[in-house]
């Protein structure tokens, strides 16, 4: 016999193929997250309904889904094989490797199929049978029957042999449990079909239930390629709702569909964008990957990734979702600029949310972070205290509010020589926690000028080309704005007015004389005193009172 007819002789095909599905099922991190395969294809059968039922030792799965045709039933007995047609981007696959990672918690599943609550010209009859194996189907011949509207129905049970991490089934009905009351209806973002998801557990054989609860999603089309979904989702817990904003484009060359999705509060007609990672740290394949995308944002897209959708693969395809996603983020800014009715959606809040740290060699959301940081050196999309809104050259930051009182429009236009200076609202400074990241970030990295009280020692001190060689603030302001600054010096400045050649205004002429003239409050000489060796300055005043009952005519 020959080398390779005795190995053939060896060869058990049937356990070969067992160990090569066990191999790729325990590639998953998350042991539960079969459920997500679950759901996938159940929105590939285009169920409108789905519904899981934990009970003490299996688990169940119902939904309103098209009935099974051959074909379907066929590739739910195949090793690797989808019945998804090859021309089709809306489905998202089915009954592929992912619903073989259910085989990490049983290594049998029961299937019932009741054609008749939903006709389809190339349903298969009404029939039952049991995947052994991952391939084998046989035959239920026993009575069966579950509840309307439901056309289908997946019996899970639980095997102590197959259930890996997992110490006991008591641990796996746990983790199982935290899963389905954690599920959130957010799952249901990147769905066209499923509308609602029930959960209900059951705890030990009496059938008293220890956890119930549904997720709903509320979907309004409000222009721009923009949809408002409201998440009506609750247990016995807590009310789990959340609005968002999601953002769609399609890829002019595969018609394959990329969203952005944001995170917002609304109150009092106003609406705010949140941080959505806190909730929602990953890239979505439909659900959920493992891959975080450290955006503050969610991005979803039919990427390639690995088997157990550990990673995204650098493919050209992924490339170009990038890209549609890029261009999709600068049409985001432009529409969000656009909305509110009060005041415009794009404010510092928005702006936080941005992409702005590049995390290494990213290449995958790199060019998003590139065409984030291009908008904000670029584009007027930094808010105005105004209600407007300016570019990155035009925009001062005021480390007082003070100094936006006293010194707006115009003002500030002479006083930066800047003929289209605006300032930035005066909530983003440092100290504000929220926007703290975002304050940082527009001074070092966008280069925008922060203005301090003690900076305008060195505005005022610089001369304009005009004959009086005095600033051309001056030439804006009136007597009863000058009362008012004056009096903001004295209160809340003074360090400003004393005897300090470089650090006050001592020497700057800034206080207007009788003759309109603007004048230094002292000169200040320099001396050598050679018997001392020392350098000394006199300081010698130039503007002086009038006494009250002098004629200043005189």
């Amino acid at each position: 016999m020959s080398v390779a007819a005795k190995i053939k002789s060896k060869q058990n095909p049937a356990k070969m193929l067992k160990r090569s599905l066990d191999a790729n099922i325990n590639t998953y991190a998350d042991k539960t997250h079969f459920v997500y395969e679950l759901l996938q294809n159940a929105e590939d059968a285009e169920a409108r309904k789905v519904r899981f039922v934990l009970h003490k030792e299996f688990l169940e799965l119902l939904h309103d889904g098209l009935p099974f045709t051959e074909s379907n039933a066929s590739a739910i007995c195949d090793a690797a094989n989808s019945d998804k047609p090859k021309d089709v981007n809306t489905k998202i696959g089915k009954f592929g490797v992912g619903f073989k990672a259910v085989f990490a918690i049983c290594d049998t599943v029961k299937l019932f199929s009741e054609p008749l609550r939903r006709e389809t010209a190339d349903a298969l009859p009404r029939f039952a049978f049991e995947i052994q194996d991952y391939t084998n189907p046989e035959d239920i011949d026993s009575e069966w029957s579950f509840d309307e509207p439901y056309t289908t129905r997946f019996i899970f049970p639980f095997n102590p042999e197959r259930i890996g991490i997992y110490e006991s089934i008591s641990e796996l009905h746990q983790d199982l449990t935290r899963k389905l009351t954690q599920l959130g209806a957010e799952v249901m973002l990147f769905l066209n079909h499923i509308e609602s998801i029930e959960y209900v557990v059951v705890d030990g054989v009496d059938g008293i239930e220890s956890a119930h609860g549904s997720y709903e999603l509320e979907r309004k089309d409000i222009g721009g390629g923009c949809t408002r979904i409201t998440v009506l989702g609750e247990n016995r817990d807590s009310n789990q709702g959340s609005t968002y904003l999601m953002y769609s484009k399609k890829d002019n060359g595969t018609r394959k569909n990329v969203n952005l999705v944001f995170a917002i509060h609304e109150s009092g007609g106003k609406t705010k964008f949140i941080d959505a990672s806190l909730k929602h740290k990953y890239i979505s394949v439909y659900f959920p990957t493992e891959m975080e995308s450290k955006l503050k944002f969610m991005i979803q897209a039919p990427f390639s990734t690995t088997s157990n959708r550990g990673s995204i693969q650098d493919r050209v395809e992924n490339h170009e979702l990038v890209s549609v996603a890029t261009e999709l983020l600068r049409e985001v800014v432009a529409d969000v600029k656009q909305k509110g009715k009060q005041e415009s959606w794009l404010t510092l809040d928005f702006l936080n949310i941005l992409p702005r740290d590049k995390q290494g060699d990213d290449w995958l959301l790199a060019p998003l972070y590139d065409a984030s940081l291009d908008m904000f050196k670029r584009d007027e999309i930094l808010p105005t205290i105004d209600g407007g809104f300016t570019s990155a050259n035009n925009a001062y930051i005021a480390r007082s509010k003070d100094l936006t009182e006293h010194f707006e429009g115009e003002k500030l236009c002479a006083l930066v020589g800047n003929n289209n200076a605006k300032w930035m609202p005066t909530t983003l400074t440092e100290g504000n926690q929220e926007l703290s990241a975002l304050h940082r970030f527009l001074i070092n990295e966008i280069k925008i000028k922060e203005i301090e009280p003690a900076n305008l020692v060195t505005k005022l001190r610089s001369k304009a080309s005009n004959a009086n060689k005095t600033h051309p603030l001056w030439d804006v302001v009136d007597n009863e704005w000058l009362v008012k600054f004056y009096t903001w010096l004295v209160k809340e400045q003074p360090a400003m007015l004393r005897e300090d050649k470089d650090r006050s205004l001592s020497t700057v002429p800034f206080i207007k004389a009788t003759n309109d003239e603007f004048i230094a409050p002292y000169t200040c000489a320099y001396k050598y005193n050679i018997e001392k060796k020392t350098e000394d300055w006199s300081w010698n005043k130039n503007l002086y009172l009038f006494p009250q009952n002098m004629n200043r005519k005189v």
